[in-house]
């Protein structure tokens, strides 16, 4: 990833955007703080398609956990970790 200071790209702009579609690249104001990214369009439809899957993976466990709540036991609420172990150590 490059890593340019706002300032140059101000001034060569054209030769940023051509960079920007090879890597993404790091804008910095002065100080050194990242002001933005610069991003090409197939490197961010990249990222939003990550982040979906994402948001997907999240409400599909979220179901399983509900899923799984209800078709547990009520006493399953009662085991602790404590009791889970004395119950493993018991068993073996």
């Amino acid at each position: 990833m490059l890593t340019i200071t706002s300032a140059y790209a101000e001034t060569h702009f054209n030769e940023v955007i051509n960079q920007a579609q090879q890597e993404p690249v790091v804008l910095t104001a002065q100080g050194g703080q990242t002001v933005a990214y610069l991003l090409s369009p197939v490197e961010l439809e990249k990222l939003l398609a990550a982040q979906k899957q994402r948001d997907n993976a999240v409400v599909n466990y979220q179901h399983y956990q509900e899923r799984v709540a209800r078709l547990a036991h009520p006493d399953t609420n009662l085991l602790t970790d404590e009791a889970i172990n004395q119950l493993v150590h018991e068993l073996r």
